[in-house]
């Protein structure tokens, strides 16, 4: 649930979880280092995002190591999933994501 929250794969993450994650623990090492903050905050930004990828990937290996789900019901679930992130990722790039 936490790699869920912190990946990329969701939007609302970065407004609610992502971006002040980073910048508090921008501010704790801005604390302790003279670096720019704003460079500290971008880069754990990208943290944020890895660390919720790595979680996920870790925890879908050992849930299908231990899951006695069939490799084709698991596919049926990730397939869709995939297809649905790579359509929004598109939608997003080609600017058609925009309300307003």
């Amino acid at each position: 649930m936490a790699g869920w929250l912190l990946s990329p794969l969701t939007t609302w993450n970065d407004v609610l979880i992502n971006i002040p994650l980073a910048y508090i623990m921008a501010r704790v090492v801005k604390a302790v280092l003279p670096l720019d903050m704003a460079v500290l905050t971008v880069i754990f930004y990208w943290v944020t995002n890895i660390a919720g990828l790595g979680m996920m990937y870790f925890g879908a290996r050992r849930i299908a190591a231990e899951s006695k789900i069939p490799r084709k019901s698991l596919l049926a679930i990730l397939i869709p999933m995939i297809v649905y992130s790579v359509i929004i990722i598109i939608i997003d790039r080609w600017g058609r994501g925009r309300f307003w």
